[in-house]
């Protein structure tokens, strides 16, 4: 049997590796974490898309005059892309005015948040094509009006 002291004289060995069980739980919280902005994503282009679509479907007239007066699909898509990117750059410049507010308040009460640029610059791209995608279904609405839709009462 080996003295107590026969331990200490070997060398000790940092061990920086977590347990499994610490893993496990790490891969669980980032599953989560995914599936939670996954969730809010969905949401916000259900969101966007329904916004787009109620306005669309109200201006359904509209879009056949400009049909029947020669404007082409690619015209009236062109509409309809434009409200969807405005929709997003003013969605986008709100949550960027919350965000700074956020953090100027945290940095006064001592909690650094920290916002880099290319977080900025991804999130307004991720918006731009949220929006663009979710105005898909307006321009499939769009492209079946018939001009002649215009003409009745």
């Amino acid at each position: 049997m080996p003295s107590p002291h026969a331990v200490a004289e070997f060398p000790r060995i940092a061990n920086n590796a977590k347990p499994e069980s610490e893993e496990g739980q790490d891969l669980l919280e980032y599953g989560l974490l995914v599936a939670l902005i996954a969730l809010v994503a969905l949401s916000a282009v259900t969101a966007v898309g329904q916004t787009i679509y109620t306005a669309t479907v109200e201006h359904l007239r509209e879009y056949g005059m400009l049909k029947a007066i020669g404007a082409t699909n690619a015209d009236v898509y062109r509409i309809v892309l434009h409200q969807a990117l405005v929709t997003a750059l003013v969605g986008y410049v709100v949550g960027l005015a919350i965000t700074l507010v956020v953090t100027r308040l945290g940095h006064l009460i001592g909690l650094a948040i920290i916002v880099p640029t290319s977080f900025m610059v991804v999130v307004l791209f991720v918006t731009f094509a949220m929006c663009t995608s979710a105005s898909m279904l307006s321009v499939r609405k769009v492209a079946r009006v018939d001009p002649v839709v215009v003409f009745r009462a």
